[in-house]
């Protein structure tokens, strides 16, 4: 991604669309109806987890920081690498929200499966924008028994 190489240009924020991992967790965390454009959305998010300062922002801080420096010890050969475990308090980049946001949906589909027996959290499920809409297989059939795909 042309964003990690090169983070100060952040190309992610300005030009790229939101993933499909970081869809479902963006539009629960933002909510359905503020916004539809995914960038918006994204930007709006972000906003808000940069400006916190309540106690809880100021651990995530703290965290990042830590684990942030282990990572510049680990992968010091890597200036890549290194660049991107840089992040200041209240400047996190789009880039690192949207693999929060993957990591959000994967954490709930974990609490899903193990807190209460569910093969996932249908909250998390699919790309919000994909729904409903049609695709190539919509408009084909396939008959298995003479081998025969019709349009």
């Amino acid at each position: 991604c042309m964003d990690l190489a090169y983070p100060k240009e952040r190309l992610l924020e300005s030009q790229c669309d939101v993933g499909i991992g970081a869809a479902k967790p963006l539009q629960f965390l933002v909510g359905r109806g503020s916004t539809v454009d995914r960038r918006e959305a994204l930007s709006l998010l972000l906003g808000k987890i940069n400006a916190a300062n309540g106690p809880a922002a100021k651990h995530f801080w703290k965290i990042v920081q830590a684990v942030e420096k282990k990572l510049r010890t680990k992968f010091k050969k890597y200036p890549l690498v290194v660049a991107q475990a840089n992040t200041q308090n209240g400047k996190m980049s789009a880039v690192t929200l949207q693999v929060q946001l993957c990591e959000y949906r994967q954490y709930r589909h974990s609490v899903a499966r193990l807190q209460y027996g569910l093969p996932d959290d249908e909250t998390m499920r699919g790309d919000p924008e994909g729904e409903g809409r049609l695709t190539a297989a919509d408009f084909i059939a396939v008959d298995e028994k003479h081998k025969v795909v019709t349009l």
